[in-house]
């Protein structure tokens, strides 16, 4: 998937890495998108962690980087364009936090948010539309207080014959920690691709929504 010749995975690592530091890069064994990775600028310096295939869910692909786990978790899902502006807001929040951008209830949202007193209750594709009051952006940190906790609840979960997503695990974490909303001072400053036409969409939007 590639913007103006460029892939979107390489320009959303590089933003990770330029507010966060080096990111790590979970693929499958043999995964062509590894060797592209270790391929790309200095500036992403990713440690590129392999999974042994066949490709597993997102939340047994989170558990299986368990080992490199270091101070604060940050989870960026691959798919995304992004404003740089809302990965420094998430960098200044304190605690664990996700980025999520106001809906009103009843209203389309991909990946429900529920919340009480401003900090999160529940991520779900499934949640009540009523229950709803955010959409989760992908974009989340564990803090490191938090972070032998998330394991526990992402080991849980892994074992599973359905283990969910990892956006389960961190519902889980949110029932035993506070988890922050870092929100979206605007619309206009994210976006998924899900399908071609979201990726047709991003190729027109994508400069104005990194430089929101």
């Amino acid at each position: 998937m590639t913007i103006d010749g460029v892939p979107v995975l390489r320009s959303l690592l590089e933003q990770v890495a330029a507010t966060f530091g080096p990111p790590l890069v979970a693929v499958t064994t043999g995964s062509r998108v590894g060797d592209a990775v270790a391929s790309w600028s200095a500036a992403v310096a990713p440690t590129i962690i392999e999974v042994p295939g066949p490709p597993l869910s997102d939340l047994r692909t989170v558990a299986a980087t368990i080992e490199w786990w270091r101070g604060d978790l940050v989870l960026v899902d691959g798919d995304l364009v992004v404003s740089s502006s809302l990965l420094g807001a998430l960098a200044a929040t304190p605690g664990s936090a996700v980025v999520v951008e106001h809906r009103e209830p009843g209203a389309p949202v991909d990946m429900r948010v529920a919340a009480s007193d401003g900090r999160l209750t529940a991520l779900g594709k499934h949640l009540p539309p009523h229950e709803t009051v955010a959409e989760f952006t992908g974009i989340s940190r564990i803090s490191a207080a938090d972070l032998e906790t998330f394991a526990t609840c992402v080991v849980r979960r892994a074992r599973d014959d359905a283990p969910g997503s990892y956006e389960d695990a961190i519902t889980d974490l949110a029932s035993v920690t506070d988890i922050g909303l870092s929100h979206t001072p605007r619309p206009g400053m994210w976006m998924d691709i899900d399908t071609p036409a979201d990726l047709a969409r991003a190729r027109e939007m994508a400069d104005s929504i990194r430089r929101a």
